[in-house]
């Protein structure tokens, strides 16, 4: 196994990772990890659970950016200190690893899109993606409407 790749107990926070000091990173300041908790199994049950009384569905299209028959594009809010803080929302109840091949194959096309859109915003040379969000079927995003 790779040494930095080994585990972190239950209870410790590890060390911050060595991106954190990247000239690309960005956010500064003193940084502290949270305790790694131990898993909670069986899994809470998330936001709107198999498409029962689900609030990511009731929010209207014009609460987004941009939307399609599958997609919808979300930005924060308020301010975040970043150019733009986006999500990208399938319409459907998925997880990535259970999303349908023809939503798979569409979501690559969806990233790039998504990152096309935020360099527009002018004086962009990098978009950086992560998975962010644990509180609905959808990709694990907000379950609030305040993303």
């Amino acid at each position: 196994m790779v040494d930095h790749l080994a585990s972190v107990p239950f209870g410790d926070t590890g060390v911050l990772p060595d991106f954190t000091s990247w000239e690309t990173f960005p956010f500064h300041g003193d940084f502290q990890l949270k305790a790694f908790e131990r898993p909670q199994l069986p899994e809470p049950t998330r936001s709107g659970a198999g498409g029962t009384d689900c609030d990511v569905c009731e929010w209207p299209d014009d609460k987004f950016i941009w939307a399609d028959d599958d997609w919808r594009v979300g930005a924060t809010k308020a301010p975040s200190g970043l150019p733009a803080v986006l999500f990208l929302f399938p319409r459907a109840h998925h997880d990535l690893d259970d999303l349908p091949a023809d939503l798979a194959a569409g979501y690559g096309p969806m990233i790039q899109r998504v990152e096309r859109a935020y360099r527009s915003l002018g004086g962009i040379a990098r978009v950086h993606h992560s998975r962010w969000g644990d509180g609905a079927e959808h990709l694990h995003s907000p379950a609030s409407p305040e993303f």
